[in-house]
């Protein structure tokens, strides 16, 4: 599949998502930062290597704006959830860069990443925003995250 991809966000995933937040500001001036917490309660038709998710999970995520990019920090607080499994196997550090596609793209970028071994670990959606990301770590030494962006109506803590 030839495509023109464009990258809207970088993600690292730590354990203490605080400590880091205060270190990108101090250290490097990167700032300021918003923080959401997520639940099953916000995310919705959730699933984790294809099955949906029943358990309770939560985790912690800190934006900001670099430019035309988002600068992403998750911390994951309970399981089951892709960022977790990532923490367990790889320790803290680059999980994904985040590309945009279509509502209308989502069946066939699944179906092209799967058709190339690169199974769908977890999809879900918050509001208008659509996530799913194929395994890509060995063959990128990263994750992807296919993302149809759209509003997110979750508050951000103070």
């Amino acid at each position: 599949m030839k495509k023109e991809w464009d990258i809207m966000q970088v993600c690292i995933v730590v354990k203490d998502l605080r400590k880091y937040v205060g270190n990108y500001w101090e250290k490097l001036g990167i700032g300021p930062w918003k923080l959401r917490h997520f639940t099953n309660e916000i995310v919705r038709e959730d699933k984790v290597d294809g099955k949906p998710v029943e358990d309770e999970f939560d985790f912690h995520i800190a934006t900001c704006q670099i430019g035309r990019v988002e600068f992403e920090i998750i911390q994951p607080v309970k399981g089951p959830n892709c960022y977790f499994r990532f923490l367990e196997e790889k320790g803290e550090g680059l999980h994904h860069v985040k590309v945009p596609i279509e509502k209308e793209e989502v069946g066939e970028m699944v179906r092209y990443f799967e058709a190339g071994g690169n199974p769908i670990l977890q999809t879900g959606w918050v509001d208008g925003d659509f996530h799913a990301y194929p395994d890509t770590q060995d063959d990128l030494a990263m994750m992807i995250e296919l993302g149809v962006p759209g509003p997110i109506d979750v508050p951000y803590e103070l």
